[in-house]
């Protein structure tokens, strides 16, 4: 699967993906009796290539070098091991957690040293 799903990214104060497109195609894809796994394998890859081609957008309008990986969906080895070489390969710099989690289990570290911070 090399080609992603369609997706947009709408212009405006804040950049946003549009997923919208990519579920109708999703949803046409499977009324047509595609392989679930061939609609998943692409699913994967147009979030790497949408995620891929917002961050370049927004180094061209903020012109930075550095990009941050946090979140749950980083824990999908595949999306992050592509979207990281994806990032890498247009010359961004990539960090991701080494000693906190990056799902919730950091959230609830940031929590609890702001409440110890707010009761010491």
């Amino acid at each position: 699967v090399t080609e992603p799903y369609s997706y947009s990214i709408d212009a405006g104060d804040c950049q946003q993906l549009n997923w919208q497109p990519m579920w109708l195609e999703i949803l046409a894809d499977l009324q047509a009796g595609i392989n679930p796994a061939n609609i998943a394998a692409r699913f994967h890859h147009t979030l790497i290539h949408a995620l891929t081609e917002l961050a370049l957008h927004l180094r061209g309008v903020h012109s930075f070098d550095t990009v941050a990986l946090s979140g749950g969906v980083f824990q999908n080895r595949l999306i992050f091991t592509h979207l990281t070489q994806a990032l890498q390969d247009n010359d961004l710099q990539v960090l991701q957690h080494r000693q906190v989690p990056t799902h919730d289990g950091g959230l609830s570290l940031g929590q609890a040293v702001i409440a110890i911070s707010l009761f010491t």
